[in-house]
């Protein structure tokens, strides 16, 4: 008898581009032309399949509200996965996620939480990295030796990462070492994560933009295995994280990852944001003011 489980398997699953470390634009004013350009380019760039990620940056404030602006101003049929959304039509999926900054000052990319759902900004890591396993999501150490990176805690305390998923082995922003200050700051996670390994048999390697404009998005991505139906993720969110994390876990060689760096997008990114501030202290608030001026004009900030 021949056993033809191992291919019916296959027919089901295909290797798909992930690029799950994307903000979109350095403010949260996500317009309706942002939006549809967004999965268009995903489309073309990650191919049949392609996942992208939209991570919002809450103030301790308010929230960020380019999550959903992303998904109100989408003009595509969009089925609803509790975490993200699947565009059919494009054959493209969106993950909802946050970066969030401890109260260490390092940066944490929580990725697959529901959008109601909100990680902490200024708490301790570890209770950080409990939230986000509580609320089901993907944790990952942000470009551990680039802006608030934890590379330097966690040479000094490696257990700590027993409870996070991945190590950022890859920042396409990180390549902009900031005029020197953070040098080779993607060669340098990429050996962190190798000694931290020890501490955690499962721990991933995970590569991404940083992207804040729609140039950056889908240029650095993981080739990881997923089921070739997404309707199965309709309002099962934490199928769609399981899925993620054994498709990661996976993606271990070179050639299963595509890198591009992005340093004009970080050169980009840092001129945005002290555009962003010097109106801030205008008087004019830069997500709902600054920015869609900005846009009407043809600047993207």
């Amino acid at each position: 008898m021949v056993d033809i489980s191992g291919m019916v398997a296959q027919r089901q699953s295909r290797i798909v581009g992930a690029s799950l470390d994307n903000h979109l634009r350095t403010s949260s004013h996500i317009s309706k032309r942002t939006a549809n350009r967004a999965v268009q380019v995903a489309e073309k760039r990650l191919g049949p399949g392609g996942i992208f990620g939209v991570l919002r940056y809450d103030s301790p404030k308010e929230r960020d509200p380019r999550w959903d602006m992303f998904v109100r101003n989408l003009r595509c049929d969009t089925i609803n996965t509790g975490n993200g959304i699947y565009v059919p039509e494009l054959d493209v999926l969106a993950i909802h996620g946050q970066e969030v900054t401890t109260l260490e000052g390092c940066d944490v990319l929580a990725i697959g939480h529901s959008p109601e759902q909100t990680i902490k900004h200024g708490e301790p890591l570890m209770k950080t990295a409990l939230e986000i396993r509580e609320y089901g999501a993907i944790g990952i150490i942000a470009a551990p030796y680039h802006v608030k990176g934890a590379g330097k805690l966690f040479e000094k305390r490696p257990e700590l990462i027993r409870n996070f998923h991945g190590v950022q082995v890859f920042s396409g922003e990180a390549e902009w070492s900031v005029f020197g200050s953070y040098p080779h700051a993607n060669t340098r996670a990429e050996d962190l994560y190798k000694r931290l390994r020890d501490q955690n048999i499962g721990l991933f390697r995970f590569v991404g933009d940083d992207g804040h404009s729609i140039q950056e998005l889908g240029r650095t991505y993981a080739k990881i295995n997923m089921p070739s139906d997404y309707m199965q993720f309709e309002n099962n969110p934490q199928s769609l994280v399981n899925a993620l994390l054994e498709g990661y876990k996976h993606a271990s060689l070179t050639e299963e990852f595509h890198t591009a760096p992005a340093k004009l997008g970080a050169v980009w990114h840092a001129i945005g944001l002290a555009t962003l501030k010097c109106a801030s202290k205008l008087g004019l608030n830069p997500n709902t003011q600054t920015a869609p001026f900005l846009e009407r004009l043809g600047i993207h900030v």
